[in-house]
């Protein structure tokens, strides 16, 4: 997700919004879901900027273990400037650790949990 200089600047409703159209993009199938969780990276260093480090680590929660053992290595591969982002947010994110409690740890596995079909 470049952005160009005459955008707006970041909000967090502009930060959600995005969010809620990429997840529904992915849903409709209309990008992969490799190039769903890349922007999901993007998005944490645009909550970083923000100073928004909960949000930003919340993007990243969402990142699946196989794209990033397999695909996001990749995308670092072949796209420098991702590279560059995907390490800032990294750094970002190491040096300033949330604290979990357990009513944490318990609706990041709600959040993981796909949700199944009733009849």
């Amino acid at each position: 997700m470049r952005r160009t200089p005459t955008e707006k600047p970041d909000t967090p409703e502009i930060l959600d919004q995005t969010h809620v159209a990429l997840r529904r993009m992915w849903h409709n199938e209309q990008i992969t879901e490799d190039i769903y969780h890349k922007n999901l990276v993007s998005l944490a260093a645009r909550w970083i900027l923000l100073g928004r480090i909960e949000d930003a680590n919340a993007m990243v929660c969402e990142l699946s273990p196989d794209y990033v053992a397999h695909s996001m290595p990749y995308q670092m591969q072949v796209d420098p400037d991702f590279r560059t982002v995907a390490n800032s947010v990294s750094a970002s994110l190491s040096a300033f650790p949330l604290d979990a409690d357990e009513e944490d740890v318990e609706l990041a596995l709600l959040m993981l949990e796909k949700p199944k079909a009733q009849a």
